[in-house]
């Protein structure tokens, strides 16, 4: 066999024009950054400090990747797939627990303000 020839078994994951599944035996590949997007869906709920940044990201990458597997439907996994919805899903939810998490906080701390500005100014005047 010719190294490049397109109809070689081993060079059928680098030419594929007319988007055909590869030949049986051989592994689809994974969806880009698959994993990094669980990963950042997960550490969003987690640590829910940085859930907006990490949310968004995740959300970001998932409709990269939901874009180049509605392009090639058969050239990738669909477990890989269910990564990238799963991660989306925990994003969203770590957006979500963020974004509430730092409302609090600011309510929290603009409360605690107001009430050590009452208590100042009871001091001053007496």
């Amino acid at each position: 066999m010719e190294p490049n020839n397109p109809n070689n078994q081993y060079n059928q994951q680098q030419y594929n024009p007319y988007n055909q599944p590869p030949p049986f035996g051989m592994p689809l590949a994974s969806i880009p950054n698959a994993t990094a997007i669980l990963i950042l869906g997960i550490c969003s709920i987690v640590f829910c400090g940085l859930g907006p940044i990490l949310g968004t990201i995740a959300i970001i990458l998932s409709k990269q990747a939901r874009i180049e597997f509605e392009s090639k439907p058969n050239a990738y996994d669909p477990g890989s797939m269910s990564n990238v919805r799963t991660g989306r899903i925990c994003g969203i939810i770590g957006l979500i627990v963020g974004s509430l998490f730092w409302v609090f906080w600011i309510c929290y701390m603009l409360f605690f303000v107001w009430v050590f500005g009452e208590a100042v100014s009871q001091i001053r005047m007496n």
